[in-house]
């Protein structure tokens, strides 16, 4: 039964599932975290910065990573790719530098520059867990999930192991590091040393690509309004405290966003 659902193609949703189920138990245990032995504020701010990064990611996801499901599985498609690439490089290095000037403007609680790490970091995990979806290898997409897993879940361990409070810098700063490096590999290993151009051809390849991001960037930031913007709203208005009480309920919501974003990642190849 197991080889004839291998066979069926079960294979893509299996990893598919360990894809999106080690996301969501990333970002549940980083909650069950906080919530046991953090504070509300702590919780607070990590929630804020784990929407903010979303938020920033279909940003830019809109420009550059939205492109790769609409090119023809053809050797032709790999220019257009390494321009996505790099324009998507470029966007986040821009996030980065522009998180690193409104850190020190937030003040307390957010202020916390491991956030300049944090977002670029996700930003091109999110990129390169594209990559591995549109190319069908979802092994490598479970791969950039499983490494930021396994690093936030040593620093969970040895905070408990020592009994120390939780660090909200030090799980940003390694979420985002080991997804950015996971990020990375896994596009060398299906891109090849050349998987960016930074040339003329590619610059022009931006502009392209930017006049045919309007509806993509439309639908991406109002799905972002309904999903997100009452997160902002209650924390600029409640504070830290209040949001993380929400989130506290909201945690028993996940399974269901879990089994939907599984289903489609590992359709969203065969249905393109």
């Amino acid at each position: 039964m197991i080889s004839r659902l291998l066979r069926a193609g079960g294979l893509r949703y299996i990893l598919a599932f360990a894809d999106q189920g080690l996301n969501a138990l990333l970002s549940l245990g980083v909650t069950l975290w906080l919530i046991r032995r953090g504070t509300a504020e702590q919780l607070g701010t990590y929630v804020f910065w784990a929407n903010t990064v979303l938020v920033i990611g279909t940003f830019i996801t809109a420009f550059t990573s939205v492109h790769i499901y609409r090119l023809p599985p053809a050797a032709g498609r790999y220019g257009t790719e390494r321009a996505i690439l790099s324009a998507n490089l470029g966007m986040a290095l821009v996030a980065a530098l522009l998180t690193a000037l409104v850190v020190p403007l937030l003040g307390h609680p957010l202020g916390l520059y491991a956030a300049a790490v944090f977002v670029p970091g996700i930003v091109i995990g999110l990129h390169a867990r594209a990559v591995a979806t549109a190319r069908g290898a979802m092994g490598g997409a479970a791969i950039i999930s499983a490494v930021p897993f396994v690093a936030v879940l040593g620093v969970v361990v040895v905070e408990a192991a020592l009994h120390l409070p939780p660090s909200v810098p030090l799980l940003l700063l390694i979420n985002g590091l080991s997804q950015g490096i996971a990020g990375i590999a896994i596009i060398l290993r299906l891109c090849g040393p050349n998987a960016a151009d930074f040339g003329p051809g590619a610059r022009r390849r931006w502009r392209v690509l930017a006049r045919r991001s309007g509806w993509s960037l439309v639908a991406g930031m109002a799905n972002e309004v309904f999903t997100r913007l009452y997160i902002f709203m209650v924390f600029a208005w409640f504070g830290a405290a209040a949001l993380a009480t929400l989130t506290a309920a909201q945690t028993m919501l996940r399974p269901a966003t879990l089994l939907a974003g599984a289903f489609g990642s590992a359709a969203r190849g065969p249905l393109a």
